[in-house]
């Protein structure tokens, strides 16, 4: 025990945290291995993809694709290293991004909307600006922005979308109910979640605390991963009008490995 303290003396910033990840591409060698192949086509469709400078559907979709693969991979690198409720907030982050891309691709009329809502955002912020108390940060706000600006951004009226709207109408509510809300409880830090971080006894009893590298348990949240990806991929096809038959081969082997998993034949 003393050693592994020792080992960990610095947490998740120990150099010993490093050889996790071997341990991690090891026991999960086969889903990485998907997950690999996924990635891989996804970086190559990001850097190929002719894109309309014109076409605001095209350079929002390609900006949304674009985020949700380095969320993904952010993810990755956070579970290679043993983090695994950060890689699942990290994850629910790249199903925000996800959901208004699958929706464009469906209804390209919905852009507009979408960009729209950014300035319900600005005046989010303004509004948000105005109630600092702190006499530096209120001194900030006149540097940075004058009134006239702020009162701009409060006076707008766009629609603020939240993120089940938009899964509602990229036809993904389903995702949102399962997916986006079983990564919300580490995003939201859930009791549930926080209980990860407690070291009981035989009996029960609470008598340590924990913030060391998880290796297991780390399946599900692998096959979110990938399952993020294809559909970010098919997507992204669906808008640029890109050959599907790599990505459905992915997703075919992808479904063999979970229908092997649930001890069904494919």
């Amino acid at each position: 025990m003393n050693d592994d303290k020792n080992h960990y003396a610095r947490g998740f910033l120990s150099t010993v945290v490093g050889n996790i990840r071997e341990e991690v591409r090891q026991k999960y060698a086969a889903w990485i291995a998907i997950f690999d192949d996924v990635n891989i086509l996804s970086v190559e469709y990001q850097h190929t993809i002719q894109i309309d400078p014109t076409d605001p559907t095209e350079l929002y979709g390609a900006a949304l694709f674009a985020r949700t693969i380095a969320s993904t991979q952010g993810a990755v690198i956070l579970l290679e290293h043993g983090m695994l409720p950060q890689a699942r907030a990290v994850l629910r982050t790249a199903l925000e991004t996800l959901f208004p891309l699958c929706a464009i691709v469906q209804k390209p009329q919905l852009t507009t909307k979408f960009l729209a809502s950014h300035d319900a955002d600005k005046r989010t912020v303004a509004d948000r600006m105005l109630k600092w108390k702190d006499p530096n940060l209120r001194a900030a706000v006149t540097d940075s922005t004058s009134p006239a600006e702020l009162d701009g951004y409060l006076a707008s009226k766009a629609k603020k979308l939240n993120v089940h709207d938009i899964a509602v109408e990229a036809d993904m509510e389903d995702w949102y109910l399962t997916h986006y809300m079983l990564l919300s409880f580490s995003a939201h830090s859930a009791v549930h979640d926080l209980a990860s971080h407690l070291v009981r006894d035989t009996q029960g009893l609470i008598v340590a605390l924990k913030n060391e590298p998880e290796v297991d348990n780390q399946l599900a949240t692998w096959t979110f991963a990938i399952e993020i990806q294809l559909k970010a991929l098919h997507s992204l096809s669906g808008l640029f009008k890109l050959d599907v038959t790599r990505v459905e081969m992915l997703k075919a082997k992808f479904k063999i490995a979970i229908d092997a998993t649930e001890g069904r034949t494919a």
